[in-house]
């Protein structure tokens, strides 16, 4: 943003690590994103504000689809929390409605449904994927700040699969890229090339030559994976924030 109105952050407990991701750089919010990994759990976390000085703008819910589908290229679960400055708890209100909206279309949920500002009306979020468990959510009175303290417990279901899963690769650390030339230099598509070759005939030549050349100097193999242990379970994390 253009203007500074304060700066966003994240807390996390000192047994997570969290790493930080750039998603983007939006002019109608500040935010910050991370992910937060620990034992067998990797969350995205993304905090942002928007000022409640400025009009809610088409732009602004432009970008925040452009976070969505940002936050979906991640395969880790999803949390996003903060203060939109937008009256959620006015269903009637077309900014809401169109936030609400938006969230349809990326298959996420907006949990905090009561007033979370002293002077009333719901300003705050914590929305997560909509298969994400939310055990409870917790409005605490304003205390410290105009904004109340807002609790979240969710479930965590990591299912690990621990089946084995056959994969077919070329052994490329084995190709010698001299001896394939030298071979390639030697094959009939190099040494007899024909102008009455037709042009699907001369890429059916290349296609043919170059693979049964890979096929010796870089030959195919199966490997057998098992990506997650030896047997199979589910983990369940509980997670407050």
């Amino acid at each position: 943003m253009r203007t500074n109105h304060g700066g966003v952050c994240l807390f996390y407990h000192s047994s997570l690590h969290a790493k930080r991701v750039s998603l983007a750089d939006y002019s109608t919010s500040e935010s910050v994103s991370a992910n937060i990994t620990g034992s067998a759990m990797t969350i995205l976390v993304v905090v942002v504000y928007r000022p409640g000085s400025a009009a809610v703008s088409t732009l602004f819910f432009d970008e925040f689809s452009d976070l969505s589908n940002r936050s979906a290229t991640y395969a880790s679960s999803l949390i996003i929390a903060g203060d939109l400055n937008i009256h959620l708890d006015v269903t009637t209100n077309p900014a809401t409605m169109r936030f609400n909206h938006a969230l349809d279309l990326h298959s996420l949920v907006q949990h905090v449904t009561v007033a979370t500002h002293h002077a009333g009306h719901c300003l705050d979020v914590l929305i997560t994927r909509r298969q994400l468990c939310v055990r409870s959510i917790s409005v605490d009175a304003p205390m410290l700040s105009d904004h109340s303290c807002i609790v979240g417990r969710l479930d965590l279901l990591i299912p690990q699969d621990h089946s084995t899963v056959r994969r077919e690769r070329r052994c490329w650390r084995q190709f010698d890229f001299d001896c394939f030339y030298a071979d390639l230099r030697q094959s009939e598509m190099v040494c007899d090339p024909s102008a009455a070759l037709s042009v699907t005939e001369l890429f059916d030549r290349y296609d043919t030559t170059f693979r049964s050349l890979l096929d010796v100097h870089a030959p195919v193999k199966i490997f057998c994976m098992c990506p997650s242990g030896t047997h199979c379970s589910v983990v369940r994390r509980r997670l407050s924030i």
